[in-house]
């Protein structure tokens, strides 16, 4: 990435950025974070991955990703600034350059970026100045197949994204995560700072979880506002729309209740949000996974929320199968070992379409927000 990034002007160097990483919640804290910079007089942009309905969702300004018309003007002249180099690089690592890019063009005041995958070796890592504030969410077992088998080896990812002088937010976490996130700041002379949920505030309506998150984005805030000598302006995060993480949307008359969770610890902490906002209730639950990802672990976190669960795939009609899905028919022999009830629609579209009852759930990837939205 380095010569295409000299290229561009070096762009990772012009920029204050708040770097996150972690398993769990990243996406909504960046939300959060630019929302919360932008009430208070701030223009910021934001890169987050993946995305969810559009790929201007990769370059926003303020939470409001480029439209189309000025995405594709900046991609053109990005495009003729790289020539035949940009041919060298992956998607990933082209919009990675791309937004930053654009974020200097656009002269935002602070950049909040998210990581695709890790940390220490992503694409967004390019970004090492001292003034970077990192924020480390939740971190548990997810891509193992990449990161490491062991919680040590996925934290050191992680934690990886922590350069020389940085400051770092985060909740405290399990004792070996804990060592390895300390062990980095001790060796990049960094300073730790430890956020606690108990001092945050809770807004009603608020999943329990986007609570957690808010607080982290919050405290990540406060500390830019007092380095950087200006006031936050209070702002209500349930304004705060997060594509796909329990997102809620009418389709065809019926409420939804839509969320990427796709392993253990996310649908823990979603099956948790929904038993705090409708405590005692069960639903239909309308269920895809993609193959890398446990299913099996994740489908028993549902029990306590599911009367039934539709086992579908992530195909429609419209849209055939992109990503290679949990076999419905594998879904709902957990669900007959779990004592679930169940039934099997393999279409996407179709099994949101049968399921019946007041408040439907659709969960178990990213990929269904989309699959949702474009085809009902």
């Amino acid at each position: 990435m380095w010569p295409l990034l000299e290229l561009a002007g070096n762009p990772h160097q012009k920029l204050r950025v708040i770097h996150v990483a972690g398993t769990s919640g990243k996406t909504s804290t960046c939300y959060y974070l630019s929302s919360l910079l932008h009430t208070s007089g701030k223009k910021v942009g934001m890169s987050v991955s993946p995305h969810i309905l559009t790929v201007n969702e990769r370059a926003q300004i303020n939470t409001v990703p480029l439209d189309d018309a000025q995405f594709c003007r900046y991609l053109e002249k990005f495009d003729n600034l790289l020539g035949e180099y940009a041919k060298s690089q992956s998607y990933f690592e082209y919009m990675i350059i791309f937004a930053l890019w654009v974020f200097v063009q656009e002269k935002v005041d602070y950049v909040v970026l998210e990581t695709g995958l890790g940390g220490l070796l992503d694409s967004t890592n390019v970004v090492t100045r001292s003034d970077k504030v990192c924020v480390l969410t939740d971190i548990g077992y997810d891509h193992q197949h990449i990161l490491g088998n062991s919680i040590e080896e996925i934290a050191a990812q992680k934690a990886g994204i922590i350069h020389e002088g940085n400051h770092v937010l985060s909740y405290e976490q399990s004792k070996p995560i804990m060592t390895v996130i300390k062990n980095q700041m001790v060796l990049k002379n960094a300073t730790f700072q430890s956020v606690t949920q108990k001092n945050g505030v809770k807004y009603e309506g608020l999943p329990e979880f986007q609570n957690r998150n808010y607080t982290l984005a919050r405290a990540a805030t406060e500390y830019v506002a007092k380095r950087d000598g200006f006031k936050i302006t209070q702002s209500n995060p349930s304004h705060v729309v997060v594509p796909g993480r329990m997102q809620k949307l009418r389709i065809n008359n019926k409420k939804i209740i839509v969320d990427g969770a796709h392993n253990p610890q996310k649908m823990n902490a979603f099956v948790g949000s929904v038993q705090a906002l409708y405590p005692g209730q069960k639903f239909v639950v309308v269920l895809a996974m993609r193959a890398a990802k446990d299913y099996r672990k994740t489908v028993i976190e549902l029990k306590p929320i599911a009367s039934m669960i539709i086992c579908s795939e992530l195909s429609s009609a419209k849209t055939p199968s992109f990503v290679e899905s949990v076999s419905a028919n594998d879904l709902a022999e957990v669900c007959h070992q779990q004592g679930i009830e169940c039934t099997i629609e393999p279409n996407l579209v179709s099994a949101v379409k049968r399921a019946n009852g007041e408040l439907v759930i659709v969960t178990g990837s990213l990929y269904i927000s989309k699959l949702i939205l474009k085809n009902s």
